[in-house]
C-alpha cells in the first residue's frame, strides 16, 4: 500500500466516527506517515493501538530464539512509533525506514496477540516453575508461565521506551 491509500483509509475511518485504529502488526512506513499527516489537520486526531505480533511459528514463548526475535520486534515497534527505525526486510514482515513520529497518538501498545490454546498450554507445561516476574515497571506476583512471559515482555516495552525516549 502507499501513502495516498492509507490516507484515504484514515479519512474513511474518521468519517465513520472512529477515533482509534488498531494495528495487529507493524505496517509499512507509508501508514505512519499518512497517520501523522492526517492528524495534523484533523478536527479529532485518530489514535493508535499498535500490536506487536507473536510469530505464527512460535511453539514455546520462552524458546530462546523465539523470545529474542519477539523482543527485537518490541524494540523495533517502539522505535518506529517514535520515527526512529530502520527495519530490515524479512519474509512475511513489513520493513523500511520509519521517520514519522506518531508516538503522541499512541494510546496503547498491545504486546503479543491472542495466542492459540496449544501455545499457552505448551509454554505452561514446559516451564512450570515460571509463575512470577519481578520487573522494573511491571510485575506478576503469581500466575502461570504464559502470564509471566507477557509480564516480562510488557516490562521490556515499558523500560525500553522510558530509557530511550523518556516517554511511556
Amino acid at each position: 500500500r502507499d501513502f495516498s491509500t492509507y490516507l484515504e483509509w484514515l479519512r474513511q475511518a474518521a468519517e465513520m466516527n472512529s477515533n482509534t485504529v488498531r494495528l495487529y502488526t507493524a505496517l509499512p512506513p507509508a501508514f505512519y506517515q499518512a497517520l501523522k499527516e492526517f492528524n495534523k489537520s484533523a478536527a479529532s486526531p485518530l489514535l493508535l493501538i499498535q500490536e506487536v505480533w507473536i510469530h505464527d511459528e512460535t511453539r514455546d514463548l520462552f524458546d530462546p530464539q523465539s523470545k529474542q526475535q519477539f523482543e527485537q520486534e518490541v524494540r523495533d515497534v517502539v522505535d518506529l512509533l517514535h520515527g526512529q527505525a530502520d527495519i530490515p526486510c524479512r519474509p512475511g514482515a513489513n520493513c523500511g525506514i520509519y521517520t514519522a513520529d506518531v508516538s503522541q497518538h499512541v494510546i496503547g501498545l498491545a504486546i503479543g496477540r491472542e495466542i492459540e490454546p496449544a501455545l499457552a498450554l505448551r509454554t505452561n507445561k514446559l516451564h512450570p516453575k515460571k509463575t512470577s516476574y519481578q520487573g522494573r515497571h511491571i510485575s506478576l506476583r503469581e500466575g502461570n508461565p504464559k502470564e509471566a512471559w507477557f509480564a516480562e515482555e510488557c516490562d521490556l516495552a515499558s523500560r525500553y521506551e522510558a530509557e530511550k525516549y523518556n516517554r511511556q
